[in-house]
């Protein structure tokens, strides 16, 4: 239900504050319920890179009563790194084109800190898939704005230019990784 009614712009108008609050509040407890059950090697559950973000973030602050104190330690330090990245990652359909490219560099910068913090390569690999599968959706959504053939030419010639250059920049971070 959550994903029709808060993602779908359609039914999404047509509820009242308060339902999507609650239904955004619902859905987060059901995905911490879900990730929480796991432990640190699976992250099976973590579909979005707000998710991966939200995670560490609920074992830094105690949420998780089965975590050993080395692992809150670690979670702090994966937190940390994360912590700078979480509010574009959490608004991630909503940024502007040049607003992506900061947020994409400051994602690089943490990838770094994440790996200098001993973050295991698995997760790495899957946070670096989720992180791209939603740039994909992104910039699809970005480029269904216009018409490609029907459009200002120069309207249409700047947003492919400005989406092939976030693409760029991302698909150089994962050659690096």
């Amino acid at each position: 239900f959550a994903p029709m009614l808060l993602k779908d712009p359609q039914w999404k108008k047509q509820l009242d504050d308060r339902t999507r609050q609650t239904l955004e509040q619902l859905n987060a407890a059901l995905t911490a319920a879900l990730q929480l059950s796991g432990g640190e090697d699976d992250f099976t559950t973590i579909l979005t890179p707000d998710a991966e973000c939200q995670h560490w973030r609920r074992i830094d602050a105690g949420e998780d009563y089965t975590a050993t104190s080395e692992q809150r330690n670690q979670a702090r330090q994966y937190w940390d790194a994360l912590r700078q990245v979480e509010q574009p990652l959490s608004r991630f359909s909503e940024l502007t084109l040049g607003e992506m490219g900061k947020a994409l560099q400051d994602v690089q910068n943490t990838l770094d800190a994440l790996v200098q913090a001993g973050y295991k390569e698995a997760r790495m690999k899957h946070f670096i898939q989720i992180i791209g599968s939603a740039l994909d959706g992104y910039l699809k959504s970005r480029l269904a704005d216009v018409d490609l053939w029907r459009d200002d030419y120069r309207k249409v010639a700047r947003l492919l230019r400005e989406s092939i250059s976030v693409v760029d920049q991302w698909a150089d971070r994962k050659s690096v990784v």
